[in-house]
């Protein structure tokens, strides 16, 4: 054994051929010290010469017929490669020249397991028909179970074997058993005690063998068991002692890995330096004694530090780095977690589409690397991204299978994990019963796993469930458990969560001391630990107290408090995308300041209440696009400018007026502003004008019926009209220029259709513009460019969308699908493009149709030299989640794009258009996120720099939309702005010959959007 160390510390040190020739040695006259077989394998893989070490072996194999561990040394060189078929091969002769050798049913069990299980059942039979001795059956059937990740069975296997070895006195067999019998014990609290029991009998036996090999691995699995067993000080105070020991030592492998352990500790107690120090060290160490496989390893732990405390770009910077390290083809789980990594970093930055092309990229490599635990991991995640794009459906079957990958694998943490995930789908699903079930099994592993972060969010999500159907007792009985629960395992932000719940129940139930009691413990304790998000809830709370009970003042002190709290938090949310998304669940908090300011301004109308309400209107709406469109123009240094206040907008007011809706749940607001006045009107709640203009809607939206059905739509507008626009009617019909800032519901409405007491359309007295706020068109009329050269047109239409090559593509189409968008034949558009080209002198414009209407074409073009962009395809606006909006084209693209330009791809074109018109489908339509508007590609077309966009609210006639677009391009042409080209060719149409082209479903759905 004292050989075999001192050429196991050379291994260790990196000094590799030392270590090949005492081992080469030792096998001489130690034929049957089957470690040393492995450890120069291991020896030869560092220096990358497995074939030397088969040439070795093999040369072996002719001289020494009888010696068994011959064939051992070539299964593991071969497992290594790995090719397991291979690995079976010689494992197999291994038994036949040494049948009483353990080690090589240990090897024959591995490789068929990695290989197929069926051939494991298979030799099984044959060795308990042909009477194979009971310890090599044991340790065969223990490492097949064991490699497959069969844990209840290598559990059950491993302890047979062990209590057969130690009857039989065979020390070295003890050892692997309890080796095996370590990393399959303690996947639970409870299992943790049962595997500190394990380590320490196998440190013992380590002891006993003079293996210094097993103890620095078995002391490391007795530092993770102390930590699992609730004694963090101690493990670290352990592993801090192999750091020591394997330092002085200068073991560099083994000190490798014990620095990667340490930094993940490290890091998962939130010292992130310190923890991506020790794994700096860890890759300098493996490095130096030229592991690649580790070093790659390392590298993608540093990066999973970087990924968890946000740092994604850097993140996604290091999983690159680790793939391009990785140039083995064998070392196909690296790529598999590279892929799964960037996958989370992108997830986490909102872009879901190519989070989901990569983890759908790992899977395959995982199956390549016999990981199949792992699959199920990208599969959870998967099912997470779809529900994070309001994908829900989707979500649910890809969560069902990571659940039986976790059930399979007896993962406790995994199953309860997943089980909380469609419990949480089917909540917003609607289906409270549903999440019910899944949440209950979720308990009932509850006691078995170590997850208690998990165990606290199914109980609150099953409080959730039972206050939705009612049952506010038993919700209150569930909050009160994940209080209990918090309060033992010292989870704080845990602890706040419950509190805050329990809050809402209790106020419903009619308790209101106890609620205000919750709520002020909510916020004390998530302003202790940090936690903005549950502060600003319990602030919501309070102040819904506040309003319930009438005290106004009270609850705008505290929704001031709140709202200045969510905006400084919103701007750490790293990409623009989260941001809105961010603000899509928090809008309420400015409803409720709404609601709390008109009362007030009731109460004192001199007070100035109703200018406070405007601002804060202007900034729960305006923000997000003020910050975009300055990250958009960041190479021209742009601030982000500040939301507007009522003087600033009746400024720009202008020669015209400015109406600003804001919908609430118990009324909704109407600000007039001209350049004299602000006036704030009260109009009916969201959800009285929501049934007016869905009716409204329903009815132009569609081709009309001939005859009567022609004029069915004008009592509607004229209700509509007097709803929305007749209080204010006095103070702005004399104004040509009307700019409107709609909200909710009202982004579906075309103002231009609604018709006045005179009986006449808007459109024929008024240009309308729409703008997502006050300050939006205050921004975009300051970032306009100077004026240039520039060609008149650059139009798209009639994309091919054939067959698509590459996994984005096809990641791409099966989103879209999913979400309803059929990518049908636009031939009629090629009409179009060309009657809109013809306009302009041919040197003007510049026409891609068919094939040749390609993104890569679009993003390598100088889109500043063109005054107008026209799109003539489908668009996609998904209003679950904006971030997949896009206008589809060419998706057989030769420049490797994948057909979709999205919303973050927009964001990055540099334009100086006057105007982009999408003529397509639906292109109006993006997601109506309460408290930042309508947030679809006519944002982003204006982020890029476009001072205007025509979009649509419906889907629309070919032919008319040939013919409008023909008479929109041709007023622009004789020197019209956008605006005024757009009221001509809807007024032209109004009073066409043709009666049904009166119909507003041929003229209205086209509005502009931006600044005039």
């Amino acid at each position: 054994m004292q050989e075999y160390r001192a050429s196991w510390e050379r291994f260790q040190q990196g000094r590799f051929e030392e270590a090949i020739s005492g081992l080469k040695a030792l096998i001489t006259h130690e034929k049957g010290f089957w470690r040393a077989y492995r450890t120069l394998v291991e020896a030869y893989e560092r220096r990358r010469q497995l074939d030397e070490a088969e040439r070795y072996f093999q040369a072996m194999a002719v001289s020494d017929r009888a010696n068994g561990l011959v064939e051992w040394g070539l299964a593991y060189s071969a497992e290594r490669r790995p090719n397991f078929s291979d690995s079976a091969l010689h494992a197999a002769r291994c038994i036949s020249i040494s049948p009483g050798d353990w080690p090589c049913y240990v090897m024959l069990g591995r490789s068929l397991a990695m290989h197929d299980w069926r051939a494991v059942e298979a030799r099984a039979r044959e060795f308990r028909d042909t009477a194979v001795p009971a310890p090599a059956y044991q340790a065969f059937i223990t490492a097949a179970h064991s490699v497959a990740l069969h844990r209840n069975e290598a559990r059950t296997a491993a302890a047979a074997g062990l209590e057969q070895a130690r009857t039989a006195g065979d020390a070295d067999l003890a050892l692997y058993y309890l080796e095996v019998l370590v990393p399959v014990t303690g996947l639970s609290y409870s299992g943790s005690r049962q595997r500190m029991d394990a380590v320490e009998d196998a440190l013992h036996a380590a002891a006993r063998l003079g293996d210094d090999e097993a103890y620095f691995q078995l002391a490391g699995h007795w530092a993770g068991s102390l930590l699992d067993a609730g004694d963090p000080n101690g493990a670290h105070h352990l592993w801090q002692t192999l750091l020591s020991q394997t330092r002085v030592r200068a073991l560099r492998i083994s000190l490798a890995e014990t620095l990667s352990i340490l930094a993940h500790f490290e890091a998962d107690h939130g010292n992130v330096e310190e923890g991506v120090r020790y794994f700096s060290e860890a890759v300098e160490h493996y490095r130096q004694v030229g592991v690649p496989q580790d070093v790659i390893s390392r590298t993608l732990g540093i990066a999973d530090i970087r990924l968890n405390n946000g740092q994604y770009v850097e993140a996604i910077h290091l999983y690159q780095e680790a793939r391009r390290e990785n140039q083995d083809p064998h070392f196909a789980l690296y790529e598999g977690f590279a892929l799964r990594g960037i996958g989370n970093a992108y997830g986490r930055m909102g872009e879901y589409l190519k989070a989901l092309d990569y983890q759908q990229r790992s899977i395959p490599e995982f199956e390549q690397a016999r990981h199949p635990d792992s699959v199920g991991a990208s599969l959870g995640n998967i099912g997470a991204l779809y529900l994070e794009m309001g994908s829900i459906q989707e979500s649910i079957p890809y969560f069902r299978q990571a659940l039986a990958s976790a059930k399979h694998f007896e993962d406790g943490d995994g199953q309860e994990e997943n089980l909380v995930n469609l419990g949480d789908a089917y909540l917003k699903l609607g289906q409270p019963g549903q999440a019910m079930e899944y949440l209950s099994r979720a308990l009932t592993l509850a006691g078995a796993t170590s997850y208690s972060i998990a165990t606290s969010a199914a109980l609150r999500a099953l409080g959730l469930a039972e206050g939705r159907i009612g049952h506010l007792a038993a919700a209150l009985d569930y909050y009160t458990r994940a209080l209990d629960l918090a309060v033992r395992s010292k989870l704080p932000v845990e602890r706040a969560q419950a509190l805050e719940l329990m809050g809402h129940a209790y106020a419903r139930l009619g308790r209101i001391s106890e609620a205000r009691g919750r709520f002020v413990e909510a916020l004390e304790t998530a302003e202790a630990v940090g936690c903005p998000e549950v502060a600003l809830a319990a602030r919501r709370g309070l102040a819904s107290l506040a309003l319930s009970a009438r005290k106004w003042r009270e609850a705008q002190e505290i929704l001031h408090t709140a709202i200045d709290q969510l905006e400084k938090t919103r701007a750490t949310v790293p990409t623009p995308e989260l941001r809105t998304s961010y603000l899509r669940d928090r809008a309420g908090v400015y409803e409720d300041m709404l609601y709390s300011l008109e009362h007030l301004d009731r109460l004192e109308p001199a007070a100035g209440w109703s200018r406070q309400a405007f601002a804060y209107a202007e900034r729960a709406r305006a923000r997000a696009f003020l910050e975009m469109l300055a990250e958009s123009r960041v190479e021209n240094q742009e601030r982000a400018a500040t939301p507007l206040d009522a003087a600033g907008a009746q400024a720009q007011a202008g020669n015209g007026a400015l109406l600003e809706f804001s919908l609430g749940d118990h009324f909704s607001l109407l600000w007039v502003i001209t350049a004299r006045q602000l006036r704030m009107l009260r109009l009916p709640p969201r959800v009285a004008i929501e049934k007016d203009v869905r009716a409204f809607h329903g009815l132009i939206g569609k081709p009309p019926e001939i005859g009567a059905g022609l004029n069915q739509w004008r009592a509607p507008a004229r209700q509509l009209w007097a709803t929305l626009i007749g209080a204010a009617e006095p103070e702005i019909a004399h104004f040509t220029d009307w700019i409107i800032v709609p909200d909710g519901i009202l982004h579906y409405l075309p103002f231009e259709a609604l018709v006045s007491p005179a009986d006449r359309c808007a459109v024929e007295d008024h240009t309308i513009v729409y703008a997502a706020s006050a300050s939006a068109v205050a921004a975009l009329r300051q970032a306009r460019q100077t004026a240039v050269a520039r060609k008149e047109l650059l139009a798209y239409g009639d994309p091919d969308f054939g067959p698509s090559r590459g996994s984005l593509p096809a990641v791409v189409r099966s989103v879209y699908r999913s979400a309803g968008l059929r990518l049908d034949p636009l031939p009629n558009t090629r009409r179009e493009v060309e009657s809109i080209a013809a306009v302009f002198p041919q040197s003007q414009s510049q026409v891609r149709l068919g094939s040749y209407a390609t993104e890569s074409s679009l993003k390598q073009d100088d889109l500043t030299q063109y005054r107008r962009l026209h799109f003539a395809t489908h668009a996609m606006m998904d209003e679950a989640s904006p971030a997949r909006s896009g206008v589809v084209l060419a998706l057989n693209d030769p420049g490797g794009e994948d057909g979709v330009l999205r919303m973050n791809e927009i964001l990055k074109l540099r334009l100086n258009a006057d105007v982009v018109v999408l003529s397509a489908c639906r292109t109006g339509i993006g997601a109506l996120v309460r408290g930042e508007g309508l947030v679809g590609l006519t944002r982003a077309f204006q982020y890029a720099g476009a001072s205007r966009v025509l979009v649509s609210l419906w889907e629309v006639a070919d032919a008319a939309t040939a013919d409008l677009m023909q008479a929109f391009y041709s007023a622009m042409g004789r020197g019209r702005g956008p605006g005024e080209a757009l009221r001509s060719a809807k007024t032209r149409m109004l009073a066409a010959a043709a009666p049904a082209y009166r119909h507003p479903y041929y003229w209205a759905p086209f509005v502009l959007a931006g600044a005039e």
